[in-house]
């Protein structure tokens, strides 16, 4: 039986199972690596992908697989087991957003490359980010902080156990001191998945690093996605969420590459 033939005989079972009206099953060209680690996503209580960091912006992470499912996606776009495109340009399946804009553009932060991208720094008044008023710690209250969001409402949900950021600038300036990172359900309750202070792990000409997140999921359990709960996920939303000046002592963010490790659930129900 071919692959195709035993994924549609899936597909049909998870359809009665689960007594879904509509399964729109999208057949995508991956590499052959790609297409056995999401067989098994069609069932009903998934089994998730899991994404197993080896070093900083490998090629294991959640970010380029959807990068390398884009490319197999787009007409025109490069072939190939190497070939890849940002998943939040035109034809991927992210959605990036930021604060405010400077210099480059939010989607450059799912990119591959070292590239001069920052916020404005300046305070933002039509604030689309839940819970980003809040305080520095000193008794200072920001308006609205600078933050950086991806949606994974298109390709899936993530439970992540560690995360990479690239610095985004090619000197140490503007580098995160204080952040966290953030994760959504519905983009409107949010929970901290890992808290900064004064990190200076990023302070280098376009730094990276890695860092584990503070969860306690097992990456052997199976998931319900009737079951979905904030403390545990799997999200939807991720976001980095500026609490403190930069090494410069401005409110700026400047990021150009952040990459995801963990659990991977593709087809979760809205």
């Amino acid at each position: 039986m071919s692959f195709w033939s035993y994924l549609a005989e899936v597909c049909v079972l998870c359809v009665v199972e689960c007594g879904l009206a509509t399964f729109i099953l999208l057949k995508w060209k991956w590499s052959s690596n790609a297409a056995a680690k999401v067989g098994a996503l069609s069932k009903c209580k998934e089994t998730p992908i899991v994404f197993q960091y080896q070093h900083n912006f490998d090629e294991n992470g959640i970010i380029h697989f959807l990068g390398a499912e884009a490319a197999q996606q787009v007409e025109g776009a490069p072939s190939g087991s190497k070939a890849w495109l940002n998943p939040a340009m035109d034809g991927g399946s992210l959605i990036v957003t930021r604060s405010s804009d400077g210099v480059g553009k939010a989607s450059d932060i799912t990119g591959r490359d070292n590239v001069s991208c920052h916020t404005s720094g300046k305070k933002c008044n039509d604030c689309k980010r839940p819970s980003a008023s809040l305080s520095r710690g000193n008794g200072e209250r920001l308006e609205c902080s600078q933050w950086w969001m991806i949606d994974f409402g298109k390709s899936g949900r993530v439970r992540p156990s560690k995360y990479s950021l690239r610095h985004g600038c090619p000197n140490n300036g503007w580098a995160l001191r204080s952040w966290r990172l953030e994760a959504s359900i519905d983009g409107q309750n949010w929970v901290v998945l890992r808290t900064h202070q004064n990190d200076c792990s990023l302070d280098a000409a376009f730094g990276n690093a890695t860092w584990a997140v503070d969860n306690n999921f097992s990456e052997s359990t199976t998931y319900s996605i009737e079951k979905v709960n904030l403390q545990s996920g799997p999200y939807r939303y991720l976001c980095i969420i500026n609490t403190g000046m930069n090494s410069t002592g401005t409110d700026h963010v400047a990021l150009s590459g952040m990459e995801v490790y963990g659990e991977f659930y593709a087809y979760m129900k809205e």
